[in-house]
């Protein structure tokens, strides 16, 4: 297991000679509503095209059936969302999207899922688990999730997987799968295949927390109403220059800037502190000039509000009605 963990996206560019010509792959379960968090993961993976790599989104809807009960009609509809949102909103381009069922219901998948059950044991699964279950008896549809996430590496035979850096436990699995006598033993040379995985950094929720603790109303959807919007950055954590960060904690504020609004800036387009009268059009001048304090982060906060509302009302034009009627609003923006 060749794994790689980057910080910034630029370190992708130290990585190019890995990515030109292969086939990289990003799994994400077609749940929720989109929220900014995913925009790092996002980024990721346009920089890997950019360096040559043929990209995979895999789309695990019956992941998503398996842990929220939800039915094979609904699933769909989450998952053209989705899909929808990638490739026209997001112009995550140059892109296949194949949907889990499309593979996970054949025969030979079935088998070695099969036969990774009947070896495996509860032990190695336990720290596999997508979920914290503090405490909490492991649930059936974590055990098959993990592996069936493991499994699906190299049923898509891709050669890199992207991921954040929460989900290298889940893949830890595979350093087990070369140990495992499979019903067809030709299949079990398959799964010695050499991947390598690039991590990047978790995302955080506006209370600089890991965003695997947060909440909808902790998170910022692209669905946000200009004053929900509005009330989620008021509330979002920013220590001045001077104030050293909580544990476990990181800046949500800059955190916001640095994945959900300066790489999504158009050619020529900057970010104005209008109390210093400053022009910003990279990250790293930004972050510099308030870790020196030099300005407050409540102007920072004014911008972050008027560039993201003007993103999000961007977003929002793009979608098609019929691709949100699932979405419980009440529920998604209450709080």
């Amino acid at each position: 297991m060749n794994e790689f963990y980057v910080k910034t996206l630029e370190e992708i560019q130290n990585l190019s000679q890995k990515i030109e010509g292969k086939t990289s792959m990003w799994g994400i379960s077609p749940v929720a509503p989109i929220h900014l968090g995913y925009d790092s993961l996002i980024l990721l993976q346009k920089s890997v095209i950019k360096c040559g790599a043929k990209n995979i989104v895999l789309l695990a809807d019956l992941h998503s059936m398996m842990s929220h009960g939800v039915s094979w009609d609904n699933i769909r509809v989450r998952g053209y969302y989705w899909e929808f949102m990638l490739r026209e909103v997001y112009k995550l381009e140059s892109t296949t999207y194949l949907y889990g069922s499309y593979f996970q219901t054949k025969p030979d998948y079935i088998e070695d899922l099969y036969s990774l059950i009947s070896k495996l044991k509860v032990a190695d699964l336990k720290d596999a688990s997508p979920k914290s279950t503090k405490g909490e008896p492991l649930k059936a549809y974590q055990i098959l999730y993990s592996i069936m996430q493991c499994l699906d590496v190299f049923h898509t035979d891709v050669d890199i997987v992207l991921a954040e850096k929460g989900q290298k436990k889940i893949y830890k699995l595979i350093d087990i799968f070369g140990s495992i006598e499979f019903i067809r033993p030709w299949r079990g040379q398959r799964l010695k295949k050499d991947i390598t995985f690039i991590f990047i950094s978790p995302s955080h929720d506006i209370y600089g927390n890991p965003l695997i603790q947060s909440k909808s109303k902790t998170r910022i959807s692209i669905h946000e109403t200009p004053q929900t919007l509005k009330n989620k950055i008021r509330q979002m954590y920013a220590p001045p220059y001077n104030q050293p960060l909580e544990e476990g904690k990181v800046n949500a504020l800059l955190e916001f800037f640095r994945f959900s609004v300066f790489p999504w800036l158009n050619k020529g387009e900057v970010i104005t502190i209008k109390t210093t009268g400053k022009d910003y059009s990279c990250y790293k001048d930004f972050e510099e000039d308030y870790s020196q304090g030099k300005f407050h982060p409540n102007d920072a906060k004014e911008v972050l509000y008027e560039y993201l509302n003007r993103r999000l009302k961007s977003i929002r034009k793009k979608l098609k009605n019929g691709l949100i009627s699932w979405i419980d609003f009440k529920r998604l923006l209450r709080g």
